[in-house]
């Protein structure tokens, strides 16, 4: 509640103390279908001069009927300030008008997810109860430590609230990010381990068909001198150069592939995580 906020703002090195409400919204493209999808699609709540949030274009929403969209989002449906998006806050869709872009560094838009901003009262209403919080977010002076606030606002607390770290609170998000790739990590390697057990099969048989139409060649190469060691070598050799080519080829091949996947699947609005492209 407002009191809750107000003790904790009076704590010993607290800069400022700001109430939080968020919950999930289900954001829509312009054609319908869900943004984020497999993804973390949150909603929260926007107050004038909020540090969490800078506009990087228009303004805030500051009553019913308005929003704004992480510039992520934004980018990747091609909403801008003055478009009427759809959404679902666990009820009827909602017609909303976009008032503001702003940048985030929340975890779960950066792994793909989307943020919708309403103003303080409707968040509120729609995530928790008029005039109450689903958090409190602390900002610390200088020189006091996480740890040492977060141990401070323990204390003030009522029963049943616990007070996390922001850097605790970015690792969970890391982590739930992490946990949603998990599956699909497996499954790809499962396919890759697949593709190699076959692959071994397909180039042993290659290479013994190769060595088998060059019996005559290898025959005249004993004749003339070259020991049995020699000959074995010289296959080798053969088949290591190979290998070396084939496997730089496929690898820069495959780094061209998923780069120009990566663009595809970004141009087609598909959610996609931001992060280097990792080899």
């Amino acid at each position: 509640t407002a009191s809750t906020v107000r003790r904790l703002s009076e704590l010993p090195g607290v800069r400022n103390a700001n109430g939080t409400v968020t919950g999930d919204t289900a954001l829509a493209d312009k054609k319908g279908d869900l943004v984020g999808d497999g993804w973390s699609s949150k909603g929260g709540n926007w107050a004038e001069g909020d540090p969490r949030y800078p506009m990087e274009k228009g303004r805030g929403p500051l009553k019913g009927g308005e929003v704004a969209l992480d510039s992520h989002t934004a980018e990747r449906t091609g909403y801008r300030v003055g478009d009427t998006v759809r959404l679902s806050v666990a009820g009827p869709v909602r017609t909303e008008k976009v008032t503001g872009i702003f940048r985030t560094d929340d975890g779960g838009v950066a792994a793909g997810g989307t943020l919708v901003l309403f103003d303080t009262a409707s968040a509120q209403r729609l995530f928790a109860e008029p005039g109450r919080w689903t958090g409190i977010e602390l900002r610390a002076e200088e020189g006091v430590s996480q740890t040492d606030l977060a141990a401070r606002a323990e204390k003030a607390l009522p029963t049943g609230a616990e007070a996390v770290t922001g850097k605790r609170l970015a690792q969970e998000q890391a982590d739930s990010a992490r946990g949603q790739m998990d599956t699909l990590r497996t499954g790809l390697l499962a396919f890759a381990g697949i593709a190699l057990f076959v692959g071994i099969f397909l180039i042993a048989n290659t290479f013994s068909m190769l060595v088998a139409q060059r019996t005559a060649e290898l025959a005249l190469m004993r004749a003339l001198g070259a020991s049995r060691r020699q000959v074995t070598r010289s296959v080798l050799i053969e088949a290591l150069a190979v290998g070396l080519i084939a496997s730089a080829s496929g690898l820069a091949a495959g780094i061209a592939i998923g780069a120009g996947l990566r663009s595809l699947l970004n141009a087609s609005g598909q959610t996609i995580p931001d992060g280097p492209l990792v080899i």
